[in-house]
């Protein structure tokens, strides 16, 4: 999918184990279940992270469908109030050959024309002269329920990531326009209450945190 007008509405919280398998035990089966495998892309001189931008390539697929589908995804800075974050994201699906080529360097990302690279170009400028490296991956599995609640249908996601050195983080995300997103939090806190989970906004995304495990603290790349 590509966002014409990018803006993504979301609610991050952190968990236990404990308190991911009480959230389960009410939300039933997940409707799917996703693997996805993301790779993040920097310059050696970190000009995406002084611009406040995330460069992302996705692999998601299903264990009970041979469909995988690849993604291009280019994430910039916004508003974060608690657990609520909106910032602009641009994203386009890719053909595998395209995918493993940008994955392998075997094709420059400044090759691409489609709207995450058009962005990065807007705010970078010329991306020829940049050397896009890949900085490392992390693996999510990601469980995917519906919750209906005060009318109000929300898809939950709840993510269990693993990056480099082994550490293991548990989130539950909920994407939803900006309109709603008040209530959204809202009815996420009660069910939260409701089941003994602890309301813990998320400090950071998975990319910042990706970041700090590495040593590539992006706070501390910005004053560079």
């Amino acid at each position: 999918m590509t966002h014409d007008c990018p803006q993504e509405s979301e609610i991050k919280v952190t968990l236990t184990a404990q308190e991911a398998e009480r959230l389960r035990a009410r939300l039933g089966k997940p409707v799917r279940i996703l693997f996805q495998v993301s790779h993040f892309f920097e310059t050696p001189q970190d000009h995406l992270a002084r611009k406040e931008i995330a460069l992302r390539l996705r692999e998601e697929s299903q264990p009970d469908e041979s469909k995988t589908q690849h993604l291009l995804t280019v994430k910039e800075a916004g508003v974060r109030a608690g657990a609520l974050m909106v910032r602009p994201e641009y994203e386009s699906h890719l053909d595998r050959t395209l995918w493993s080529e940008l994955i392998s360097g075997q094709r420059k990302f400044g090759d691409v024309d489609l709207p995450p690279i058009q962005r990065l170009r807007e705010v970078l400028g010329e991306l020829d002269i940049l050397d896009i490296e890949d900085l490392g991956q992390i693996s999510n599995t990601r469980e995917v329920f519906d919750f209906a609640d005060d009318g109000m249908t929300m898809e939950l996601l709840l993510d269990r990531t693993e990056y480099p050195n082994g550490t293991i983080d548990i989130e539950l995300e909920s994407e939803m326009p900006q309109g709603v997103a008040g209530k959204g939090a809202r009815l996420l806190r009660n069910l939260f209450a409701e089941h003994d989970i602890a309301w813990r906004p998320a400090e950071s995304g998975k990319y910042m945190r990706f970041r700090r495990v590495i040593g590539r603290d992006p706070a501390a790349s910005s004053h560079h």
